[in-house]
Parts: C-alpha cells; sequence; structure tokens
C-alpha cells in the first residue's frame, strides 16, 4: 500500500475498530456467543472498507499530483 493510502487507511481502520470495541464492552455482561461472529465479520469489514476508502480517496489526488510534477 503506497505511503498516501496508509496515511489515510490507517486512522479509518483505528476509528472503526474503537467504534467495535465500545459496543462490545458496553455490553459485555449480557453478550451472546452468536454476537462475537457479528463482531469479528464488522471488523473485518472496517479494515477492508478502511483500505478501499484509502485507495480510493488517494488515486485522484496521485493523478493530481502526477500531472503538477509534468
Amino acid at each position: 500500500m503506497p505511503k498516501l493510502a496508509a496515511k489515510i487507511a490507517i486512522p479509518i481502520i483505528l476509528v472503526g475498530t474503537f467504534i467495535v470495541v465500545v459496543f462490545l464492552a458496553m455490553n459485555y455482561g449480557k453478550l451472546e456467543p452468536s454476537v462475537y461472529f457479528i463482531i469479528f465479520f464488522l471488523a473485518v469489514y472496517v479494515f477492508f472498507s478502511g483500505l478501499a476508502i484509502g485507495q480510493n480517496i488517494t488515486s485522484p489526488i496521485k493523478k493530481i499530483l502526477e500531472r503538477a510534477k509534468d
């Protein structure tokens, strides 16, 4: 992953992970085992969507920077 995409994707992934952990901590005593599967898939979704958003945001910026160099 290029440096610019990582600088955008990492905060998105961290915020998403923080939100998942907060919801998990709020209802920790009442959770059923099936909820852990949902939390796991939500964490995977947050990770991959963060990567995708980082790539989608940086691709137009890269094009602008390349044109500016030319």
